[in-house]
């Protein structure tokens, strides 16, 4: 007779509920992303950050240290930032903080002692991107060197935050699968938060009171989510309409239900009258629309959704036109203003470039008290003058790399159309942050590392390897066959 302790038991549950043998449909694969949504709305309307934090925290942990496959981790990664209400208390400020960060961390130590992942293998380390990510900590450790300080610890803390971004990538790129199941799995992350912030949004809006308050809280960009206002409820919406679009293009007779999906995804974005999403979404989804219907051999039902497009537009125009009119005039009245962005925070950027050109002033920087003491950066709402400020020439060279590489890395693997759609969500949330501060909050970069994980995942490893890093091997191969012919 043989015997299992009860963690052996556990195990093998969950082994065999995250397992990919036997996930022949939909729900057997996404059953957890599905679960995790759920209960982060079910707590965000509840209004109980704290507990569906925790439950988050040691779903993770429980998933690091027994599955092999550690994909599944991601929904909750992504989605944890949607569980914080308005009324949320600070979680800085409560104990239960220490163990929601200490459970993931236990996590991934059983689950590196357990599975031996190679995280600093050649192979995974020497990739462009990774390169270019690791280039980045460097850069952004040194941001503000040159200068006088009274207090090292928020740099420090900085830098840890940073690291821990470049090891977490490494980290995943080890311990996921070097195929386009990754690539599924984020995209269906992508297209069930767009569900998830649609309800958000229903609730938001219903909680407000009668028409004339809603369409004052529009108007007013008043949309309370208590996780963010509207500019960040539109772009974090906004990725997830490409892959409703991909899911269009692929649905045959069911396309009309993406259809439906994608239209009220933009239409939340227009109500949250965030411009610069209105503007590159629009730009970036009419390329998805026509890349996808050049695309798809099942071009009659793709046809079908994109009339169901217009006409629940036709519908939201017809039901809400005056509510609606009064949005768009106000959007067209403030028209490109730059709302203060180019005198009193690009200008100013740009001339603590000039001061100090080769590092930079560093991310905490507070330019208002022209000191450093802050563990959140001062935004100057574009990311190319928040590297030049922050970093310097030094900082412009690592992130320039890293967008090189980041679109490299969607480019090599572009032919596949869910890659496609995946890109087009990343170049929303980058072009968006050139005017906005959509790239450095670790909740947006966290995000723009897990789509750019699932190219990484659909493409072999050789064609992401650094061509200097080819070099070497190459010549190393030719001096040893020289070295054994004599």
């Amino acid at each position: 007779m043989t015997y299992s302790t009860p963690f052996a038991r556990i195990s093998r549950m969950v082994k065999e509920l995250v397992s990919e043998r036997n996930q022949q449909n939909a729900v057997e694969k996404y059953w957890l992303i599905w679960a995790n949504a759920f209960i982060v709305f079910v707590g965000w309307v509840a209004d109980i950050t704290i507990p569906t934090l925790l439950f988050l925290s040691l779903e993770t942990m429980i998933l690091f240290a027994l599955s092999k496959n550690t994909v599944h981790v991601l929904g909750p990664l992504w989605m944890f930032l949607f569980t914080f209400t308005a009324n949320s208390v600070d979680v800085s400020q409560n104990w239960w903080w220490f163990l929601m960060l200490l459970a993931p961390i236990a996590g991934i130590i059983v689950h590196i002692i357990r599975f031996k992942p190679q995280i600093f293998s050649k192979e995974n380390i020497f990739k462009g991107f990774t390169i270019s990510l690791i280039l980045c900590v460097i850069s952004t450790s040194f941001g503000g060197i040159t200068m006088a300080r009274d207090n090292w610890v928020p740099p420090v803390v900085i830098c840890a935050l940073f690291i821990l971004f470049a090891f977490g990538y490494l980290f995943f790129t080890a311990t996921t699968p070097n195929s386009k199941s990754v690539a599924e799995y984020i995209a269906m992350i992508m297209f069930t938060v767009g569900i998830l912030l649609i309800l958000q949004t229903i609730v938001v809006i219903a909680r407000i009171g009668n028409g004339e308050q809603i369409l004052e809280a529009i108007s007013q960009k008043n949309l309370d989510y208590g996780w963010g206002m509207c500019n960040q409820i539109a772009p974090a919406i906004c990725v997830s309409i490409p892959v409703s679009l991909y899911y269009l293009s692929k649905a045959k007779k069911l396309s009309f239900i993406f259809g439906i999906i994608a239209t009220i995804e933009y239409f939340i974005i227009l109500i949250s009258g965030s411009r610069g999403v209105i503007l590159v979404g629009a730009i970036v989804l009419l390329a998805a629309l026509i890349y996808y219907l050049i695309i798809t051999p099942s071009k009659l039902y793709t046809l079908v959704g994109y009339v169901t497009i217009l006409f629940v537009f036709a519908i939201f125009f017809a039901a809400l036109n005056e509510q609606l009119s009064t949005l768009f005039n106000h959007l067209i009245n403030s028209g490109i203003e730059d709302n203060g962005r180019v005198n009193e925070l690009w200008i100013p950027g740009l001339q603590l470039f000039k001061d100090h050109p080769l590092f930079g002033v560093g991310l905490d920087y507070r330019l208002g008290e022209l000191k450093h003491n802050s563990y959140s950066p001062y935004w100057y709402h574009s990311t190319p003058i928040q590297i030049l400020a922050c970093f310097g020439v030094f900082g412009l060279i690592t992130y320039a790399m890293l967008y090189y590489w980041r679109y490299k890395t969607f480019v090599l693997s572009i032919k596949n159309p869910l890659i496609f759609a995946i890109l087009c969500a990343c170049l929303i949330y980058d072009g968006y942050s050139w005017v906005d501060t959509g790239f450095f909050p670790p909740n947006s970069f966290i995000i723009l590392l897990i789509m750019t994980l699932a190219a990484d995942r659909a493409i072999e490893p050789e064609k992401l390897t650094l061509e200097s890093v080819k070099l070497c091997r190459f010549i190393k191969k030719k001096l040893d066959n020289k070295n054994k012919k004599a």
